[in-house]
């Protein structure tokens, strides 16, 4: 049954408007797509309006099943958690998602990546659900490119192909991941990387090099650990996280006549 509820609870930026919810928690709820609903998984990587959105779906298709050499998991399920159970049947090729707060199925469609991992490289095949009809994709029919992929449909469940690898191996990797991003990306209510990297290099290097680390408006600030990240310090609303993406947008074009590319997806009236 639907219900109105705010969506900041249901983003890492904590901010949102009002919407309409369907909870998806089986594949018998799958109908509830056909309305193209914004579908939030864990959260990550959106922001959306003060005044909300018609209608949202959230993802809680939750479910893993092992396989001789990875993993069939359904969308909704933490990335996160399957590095843990990879550690634990001593499986590598997932070390570099630990702590990313990502749903499968977004991270599948975003094809999200670090430290030189991405999912289009772990990813065998997708089911993806579209107009009342399942079908099953391939990696060579997915058009995966840097930090997007060319699905068009609602991730359902997928098979996630890894390899034999020491544990020992396995937990170094991960422990050195967690450092790095304790040490380089700040803690607190974020939407992640805001922009994509511009041929090659980081967008938070024109960002701290335009002058714009600590810039503030209302409850948001750009980071002063990495300049690619808005923080929600507390109040912020979505109007204040937006105003600073567009300053930043503004102020990088007119410094490096570079147009940045937003990795945040953006949904409702701003």
């Amino acid at each position: 049954m639907s219900e109105i509820v705010r969506l900041d609870k249901f983003t890492t930026l904590g901010v949102g408007g009002k919407s309409k919810v369907d909870f998806i928690q089986s594949p018998n709820d799958l109908h509830l797509i056909d309305e193209k609903p914004l579908v939030i998984g864990r959260g990550a990587n959106l922001l959306i309006a003060d005044s909300g959105i018609n209608y949202a779906v959230i993802n809680r298709l939750f479910g893993i099943e092992n396989t001789a050499d990875g993993f069939i998991v359904n969308s909704g399920q933490s990335l996160s958690s399957l590095v843990n159970l990879a550690y634990a049947r001593s499986l590598g090729g997932l070390e570099w998602a630990y702590t990313i707060p990502a749903s499968v199925g977004g991270a599948i469609i975003s094809n999200a990546g670090a430290f030189d991992g991405q999912m289009a490289d772990i990813t065998e095949w997708v089911e993806i659900y579209k107009n009342g009809v399942l079908t099953r994709l391939y990696r060579n029919d997915i058009n995966f490119a840097y930090r997007k992929s060319g699905i068009d449909g609602f991730v359902v469940r997928a098979k996630l192909k890894l390899f034999q690898k020491e544990q020992e191996q396995i937990a170094v990797a991960m422990e050195k991941y967690r450092q790095y991003r304790r040490l380089t990306q700040p803690q607190g209510k974020s939407a992640g990387s805001v922009f994509k990297r511009v041929n090659g290099t980081s967008a938070g290097y024109y960002i701290e090099r335009a002058g714009l680390k600590g810039k503030k408006i209302g409850g948001a600030v750009i980071s002063e650990k990495h300049a690619n990240f808005i923080l929600n310090l507390g109040g912020a609303s979505a109007r204040d996280i937006y105003e600073l993406i567009v300053s930043v947008e503004e102020k990088v074009k007119q410094e490096f006549g570079l147009a940045l590319e937003r990795e945040i997806k953006l949904y409702g009236d701003f």
